[in-house]
C-alpha cells in the first residue's frame, strides 16, 4: 500500500492512502465515528481493497450493535479468514494509532467520497470512450447509452428520486413506519388520552408566550434566526431561552457560544434565573432573602441538563460533529450558536464574506434537519439600521445575509428603543418576526431588566404583572 512516486500518476489521483487510515483509525478509536462512516460511506469508497475488507467488518459490528475497536475488528475478520489478508492484527492496530481528530471526521470522510466519485468518473470516461469507439455511426444510440452511464454514476437515473406519496400513504418509506391510517389511529388515542400535552412535546416552548404564540414554539428541524445590533438584547434573550427549555422543562440544550466564556455565561444565567443584578453575583453582595435566592438558583444548576461550548473557534463542521456525538450520547432537544458570524472558515477556504454566510446557514439548516431539533442561531445586522430615524430592524438589514432569509424557517429581529434614547419604551424590548413558515409575522413585546440579563413575558411576568 503505497502513495509514494513508483505509483503512476493516473493512479495516485484515483486515492488518499492517508484518509482512507484516517477514517479507519477514527472508527477504531470512536464509536460515533464508526456510526458516521458506516452512514456516509460504502466499502467500494475505499480505493485499497484492504481498507475495503476492514471497511466491511466495521459495518458488520456497527449494525450488530457491538462495539468498534482494534481487538474487535480483529476477531471479526479472523472469524471471517480474511485477518491475514489485510495485514494481520498489527496493520489492524497501527490504523487505531494513525486516527485523525473526531471533530474533522466529516472532512475525511468528504475526501473518501470524492475520491471515490472521480474514479466512478473516470471509469464512466473510459466506457464512453469504448462505446463510441465501438459503434461508430450509431451516434444517437451511443449518446443515450453514455448519457444512462453518467446518470448511474450520479444516480440521477434512480427511480426513487424524493419520496412517492403513494409508498409515503402505505407506510414504505421512513416518512412513518405504518400506514397513513395507522398513524392517525395512533394520534387519536394519544390525543384522547393525553391531550395537547402529546401535541407540546412535539414542539419546544421558548417560555415566551408571546413569541411561542407567534412561532408555534421552536419546532423540530427548524433554523431560527435571531438577529439584532449589539448591545440589543440577542444573547440575553437566546440564554434567557436556553434557561427555560433545560431549567423549567427538563430538556437537553447544548449552546456553542463563541463570543463569552463559560464562567461569564454561568454567573449571568445565577443572576437572570435569582433575579438578582449581576453586581450582587460579582462581589457576592446578598441583603435578606437574597443570598436564599441565589442558593436555590445554585441547587437547580446543578442538575440541569443545559451544556456551554465556549471555545472561541469553531468551524462547522466542528459544530456538526460535536452536536451529532451529544445527541448521540445525552439526547438533544435544541442547538443555540452566538453567533453565526463567529463560525470559522475551513482551513484554506477563500470564500468571501458573502459566499461564507451563505455556506454556514445552509449548513445550520441541514443540523437542525439532521439532527431532528431546532437550531437558535443568532447573527448581526448590518449599519444601514443606523441610518433609520427609527431604528427600529427589518430583513433587508442581516449583515452580509448571503442565504439567512431563504434558509430559516423563521427570522427574528430584536430592538430596544433605549439604546438609542433612554426616555424611548425604558425597560421594554420588541421582537420583530420578520419571516415565520408558520404563521404570521408582526411583532411581539418583552420587558427588560438589563442588570439581571432577563427579558420577561410582557403580560405575565413584566411591568404590566410584576413577578
Amino acid at each position: 500500500m503505497s502513495e509514494n512516486s513508483t505509483v503512476p500518476a493516473i493512479e495516485r489521483i484515483k486515492f488518499c492512502l492517508s484518509s482512507e487510515k484516517m477514517v479507519l483509525g477514527c472508527c477504531l478509536n470512536s464509536k460515533s465515528d464508526a456510526h458516521i462512516a458506516c452512514e456516509l460511506l460504502d466499502d467500494v469508497d475505499f480505493y485499497f481493497p484492504e481498507h475495503q475488507t476492514i471497511f466491511r467488518a466495521i459495518l458488520g459490528l456497527v449494525v450488530s450493535g457491538s462495539g468498534v475497536d482494534p481487538f474487535l475488528v480483529s476477531q471479526k475478520l479472523a472469524a471471517e479468514k480474511s485477518l491475514d489478508g489485510v495485514g494481520g492484527p498489527a496493520y489492524v492496530s497501527g490504523l487505531a494509532l494513525f486516527s485523525g481528530t473526531s471533530a474533522c471526521m466529516e472532512d475525511y470522510v468528504e475526501i473518501l467520497q470524492n475520491k471515490s466519485l472521480l474514479r466512478r468518473c473516470l471509469e464512466a470516461v473510459a466506457k464512453a470512450g469504448s462505446i463510441f469507439y465501438k459503434e461508430g455511426d450509431k451516434i444517437a444510440e451511443s449518446l443515450e447509452r453514455v448519457r444512462k452511464l453518467f446518470y448511474e454514476v450520479g444516480d440521477l437515473s434512480s427511480t426513487s428520486i424524493g419520496f412517492s406519496l403513494a409508498d409515503v400513504a402505505m407506510g414504505k418509506t421512513s416518512v412513518y413506519s405504518k400506514t397513513f391510517i395507522e398513524e392517525l389511529e395512533d394520534r387519536q388515542r394519544k390525543f384522547k388520552e393525553e391531550g395537547r400535552a402529546w401535541l407540546e412535546k412535539e414542539i419546544v416552548s421558548s417560555g415566551f408566550v408571546d413569541f411561542d404564540r407567534k412561532l408555534g414554539g421552536l419546532r423540530k428541524s427548524n433554523l431560527i434566526v435571531l438577529a439584532g445590533r449589539p448591545g440589543s438584547g440577542k444573547s440575553t434573550f437566546a440564554m434567557n431561552i436556553a434557561e427555560k427549555v433545560s431549567l423549567d422543562q427538563g430538556l437537553k440544550v447544548l449552546v456553542f457560544h463563541l463570543e463569552m466564556g463559560c464562567k461569564e455565561v454561568f454567573e449571568r444565567m445565577i443572576a437572570s434565573r435569582a433575579n438578582l443584578a449581576e453586581e450582587k453575583i460579582k462581589y457576592g453582595d446578598f441583603r435578606g432573602e437574597e443570598y436564599q435566592q441565589f442558593y436555590c438558583v445554585w441547587r437547580e444548576i446543578c442538575s440541569s441538563t443545559l451544556n456551554v461550548v465556549d471555545e472561541g473557534e469553531l468551524t462547522l463542521s466542528e459544530i456538526r460533529a460535536m452536536s451529532r456525538r451529544y445527541k448521540e450520547v445525552h439526547g438533544l432537544d435544541l442547538v443555540v450558536i452566538d453567533h453565526l458570524g463567529l463560525i470559522k472558515s475551513p482551513p484554506g477556504s477563500k470564500q468571501n464574506l458573502y459566499e461564507k454566510t451563505t455556506e454556514i446557514s445552509k449548513g445550520l439548516k441541514v443540523l437542525a434537519k439532521d439532527l431532528d431539533v431546532p437550531v437558535l442561531a443568532l447573527c448581526q445586522l448590518n449599519r444601514k439600521v443606523e441610518d433609520k430615524e427609527e431604528k427600529k430592524p427589518s430583513v433587508s438589514h442581516l449583515r452580509d445575509s448571503g442565504s439567512i432569509e431563504q434558509d430559516a424557517d423563521s427570522v427574528c429581529l430584536i430592538y430596544r428603543p433605549e439604546t438609542d434614547n433612554p426616555l424611548k419604551s425604558p425597560g421594554m424590548g420588541f421582537i420583530v418576526v420578520g419571516k415565520n413558515r408558520h404563521g404570521a409575522t408582526g411583532e411581539i413585546s418583552l420587558c427588560f431588566s438589563g442588570d439581571k440579563y432577563k427579558f420577561y413575558n410582557y403580560y405575565k411576568e413584566g411591568k404590566n404583572g410584576l413577578e
